[in-house]
């Protein structure tokens, strides 16, 4: 089965952190970022006008960042937001138009009525949308966002109401990038902010007036100096501090009981850089110290190196391929009540488990069998494992569902989705590490 973790590939022992051999800039070194600075993405809803206020208040004129303001604005309006949101900052405020190229030092603002994307460093207006119901406008841009800038990603969720921006927030992690979402304390609306912070998506959770500061300290880091020269440093600490990479991967074990030492060191490099980013240290001996200090940096550093990439029929080609050449056959050839197993192993939040569970129900339905379906659901993330069993998904997955699967497998809750208790019950979650736990090998008996 596929998996949920993009986890770096096991390599061979002489490319360890603790081996003899150097090391030289690995591939996942280079910036694949479409614009040589950072975006921020930036979420809101109702209440987002106030605090868009006091973020653009608090965010210095010269950053180096670029703004983009995605907001659920009515079609039928005209919006004042770019004239209401340049009171607040020196920087030019624009209210986009297709194919406006992004500078540094800019805000723009979302034309009511229409979606956003980034493309090739610029931005583009989607068809105009005419049900409010199916907007989707901050995951839309956040997922756009993750794609063309990568580790420069920056998702920040403010005030409003459901869900919105949980979805894309996912992209932005997976891609190496910076979510925040703001202190649900301090919003008017603690929907989207709540939202993230749930999902496990929120690298930080500040009051909106502390956020320009912490995106200031993330992007001044050596860690998104992705040039020859910034690279090159990385790999100059890498050789001086062997011994801290050593330790730092020992604790994640003593600690967690997650073992990274078989993996090769390029994206474990990135993610240890990513988190010394956020904290704003600036040697891996400083963040050895912080990581013996704080049981729960340790925890953070181990959930970053399990990357979370999944979703409901993600890859929808590998799925329909998978259904013909595996899920057919397999009803067709079992006996009316007869059982089928499987396992997903890595299945993250739960996502490609119960996409599975559908494909087998949906075939066992149009060929009029009833079969016991139970599958078999692992992974070593607690957390990730917790909402899987949970089996409530943001909005947004409706771009992944048709609504026919909507309808036959969820439950609309307000802003959420909740799988159905037939289709829950076919899938069981439970902790393993596939590295070191004895698989299960009579899944066919």
């Amino acid at each position: 089965m596929s998996h949920g973790h993009d986890e770096p590939e096991p390599g061979a022992a002489e490319d360890l952190p603790g081996a003899t051999r150097d090391v030289s800039a690995p591939a996942d070194f280079t910036s694949r970022a479409c614009c040589p600075f950072s975006i921020v993405g930036i979420g809101a809803s109702a209440g987002g006008i106030d605090a868009l206020k006091v973020f653009l208040g608090a965010t210095a004129p010269d950053s180096g960042m670029a703004y983009v303001v995605i907001q659920h604005l009515s079609p039928e309006h005209q919006s004042l937001m770019a004239e209401i949101l340049g009171r607040c900052t020196s920087m030019p405020v624009s209210q986009i138009q297709d194919g406006l190229s992004v500078q540094p030092n800019h805000v723009y603002v979302i034309r009511p009525g229409y979606t956003v994307t980034l493309k090739d460093g610029r931005l583009r207006l989607g068809e105009p949308v005419e049900r409010r119901g199916h907007r989707r406008p901050v995951d839309d841009f956040f997922r756009s966002l993750a794609e063309e800038q990568q580790e420069k990603a920056i998702a920040v969720v403010l005030s409003g109401t459901g869900t919105n921006g949980s979805a894309g927030a996912q992209a932005i992690k997976a891609a190496g990038g910076l979510c925040i979402a703001q202190d649900p304390n301090s919003a008017e609306f603690p929907g989207m902010p709540q939202s993230l912070i749930y999902a496990g998506y929120a690298d930080q959770v500040l009051r909106t007036e502390e956020i320009p500061a912490a995106l200031h300290q993330y992007v001044q880091h050596p860690f998104l100096d992705l040039s020859a020269k910034g690279r090159a440093r990385v790999v100059e600490e890498v050789e001086r501090h062997r011994q801290n990479l050593s330790e730092i991967l020992a604790i994640i074990r003593s600690r967690t009981g997650h073992d990274f030492v078989p993996y090769k060191p390029p994206t474990i490099l990135r993610r240890i850089d990513r988190r010394m980013g956020l904290l704003g240290i600036t040697t891996l001996a400083g963040y050895v110290d912080r990581l013996r200090e704080r049981t729960e940096e340790v925890a953070a550093l181990a959930n970053d190196l399990m990357i979370n990439v999944t979703g409901f029929f993600r890859d929808p080609e590998a799925w329909e391929a998978f259904r013909e050449a595996v899920v057919e056959p397999l009803v067709a050839e079992r006996a009316a009540n007869d059982t089928i197993r499987a396992w997903v192993t890595a299945c993250a939040s739960g996502e490609e488990a119960y996409t599975l569970a559908m494909l087998i129900t949906e075939e066992a339905e149009r060929l009029g069998k009833s079969v016991d379906v139970k599958i078999f659901a692992t992974d070593t993330a607690d957390e990730s494992l917790a909402l899987a069993r949970e089996g409530i998904y943001p909005g947004g997955i409706e771009g992944d569902i048709s609504p026919e699967r909507l309808e036959r497998f969820f439950d609309r809750d307000d802003q959420t989705y909740r799988i159905k208790k037939a289709l829950r019950d076919q899938v069981v979650f439970a902790p393993q590490d596939v590295l070191h736990d004895p698989p299960f090998s009579e899944l066919t008996s």
